[in-house]
């Protein structure tokens, strides 16, 4: 066998790979309807109703692609979540996009600052979600 085997045989096997989301939200139906939205782009989606459940997720094996926050169980609300997730050198680099219950810019600062890459307000339009999802995915 030559060596047009052995590259074909790694694309078929990368081409394969999904690419994984983690969704972090305490209601399951919010939860339940991100993952609808983004079923048509064949992403696997790993459901954390809870900021400790996130943490026992990302604690051991690969990374996900991108982290998407919700309503969680905290004060602060994704604030908080934010900076521990920026706190652990391995999740630095990985996109985190807030789902938030409204648009305000004092909130849009604060996880700016904490650490979110980019954020949509609910209600949740299954398109924009989708386009921020591949705009973040690469």
């Amino acid at each position: 066998m030559g060596t047009s085997g052995i590259f074909n045989t790694t694309f078929k096997y990368c081409a394969e790979m999904l690419k994984t989301i983690l969704v972090v939200e305490s209601d399951s139906t919010v939860r339940s309807l991100v993952k609808y939205s983004l079923a048509p782009l064949n992403y696997e989606i790993v459901e954390a109703p809870s900021r400790k459940c996130a943490f026992e997720l990302l604690g051991g094996g690969a990374l996900p692609d991108l982290i998407i926050v919700g309503a969680v169980e905290s004060q602060s609300g994704p604030v908080e979540l934010l900076r521990e997730i920026r706190k652990v050198q391995r999740l630095r680099f990985v996109p985190v996009l807030v789902v938030a219950p409204k648009d305000d810019l004092d909130d849009q600062m604060a996880w700016k600052q904490a650490g979110a890459t980019c954020w949509i307000t609910k209600p949740i339009r299954q398109e924009e979600l989708r386009e921020m999802v591949e705009l973040l995915i690469f």
